[in-house]
């Protein structure tokens, strides 16, 4: 996604209990601007005509059944996710989504194949995130151009050199090594208050700036994804992890 043009403004949205928190702001030459956050309780209220690029932590794509390890995707991330594979689920098979209810979801995902692989209970608490993603993208195919599937984790390991990963986001140290990270590539949080939001927790407004700096990667063609080829669902939605 490529852009000759300098300035662009780009968004990053983690999924919260709340709705979702979108991170947004204007890269200029290099430099970040007007960097702030909302809290929506609807994805399709964070829709902008201004914003080139979504990069966003929930699935996008979805295999007709379920497959060892889920999508190709999430088994190459987990390769570099040294010992915090567990972060990473599974995305659910498409015939999922339809599921009314845990019993349904474990049934339908069984049923899709010969391997009878079933889904995590952390996985089937996503699908109505995933519902709302996955209708918005079908229902609107200009914005599968601009939303970006991202996971935080991966991201806060490419701010670094060495490419390791921060202690865990539950813990004062492990905030503290993200809020560095993110002040090395320029995003230095303590002078954007509106940042933060006040009904959401500080790892997930952390995860969305980390989002919204991986769109501006997308955006200027630096950023890396898994798998390399990258390949679509039937609906003709990508299925890659940017970071």
């Amino acid at each position: 996604m490529q852009q000759e043009k300098k300035s662009f403004q780009v968004a990053g949205i983690d999924g919260t209990k709340q709705g979702w928190v979108v991170a947004r702001g204007r890269w200029e030459d290099g430099k970040w601007y007007r960097l702030r956050a909302q809290l929506v309780s609807k994805l399709a209220d964070a829709i902008d005509p201004n914003i080139s690029c979504y990069a966003i932590d929930m699935p996008m794509g979805f295999m007709p059944t379920a497959q060892p390890g889920g999508r190709q995707a999430e088994r190459e991330a987990r390769q570099l996710l040294t010992g915090k594979a567990s972060t990473l689920f599974s995305s659910p098979c498409r015939p999922v989504l339809s599921a009314k209810d845990y019993p349904h979801a474990l049934a339908l995902s069984k049923q899709s194949s010969p391997h009878r692989i079933g889904l995590s209970k952390q996985s089937y608490h996503l699908l109505p995130k995933i519902r709302e993603l996955d209708t918005l993208l079908r229902t609107q195919t200009d914005l599968r151009e601009r939303f970006y599937e991202v996971h935080p984790e991966l991201c806060f390991r490419a701010m670094c050199p060495e490419r390791s990963l921060p202690s865990s986001k539950h813990s004062g140290d492990g905030l503290h090594m993200r809020r560095r990270r993110l002040a090395r590539q320029g995003i230095h949080v303590d002078r954007y208050p509106k940042l933060f939001i006040r009904a959401a927790k500080e790892d997930d407004c952390l995860d969305a700036v980390a989002c919204l700096w991986t769109a501006a990667r997308i955006v200027t063609g630096t950023a890396v994804h898994v798998p390399e080829e990258i390949p679509t669902d039937e609906h003709g939605i990508r299925m890659a992890l940017y970071y």
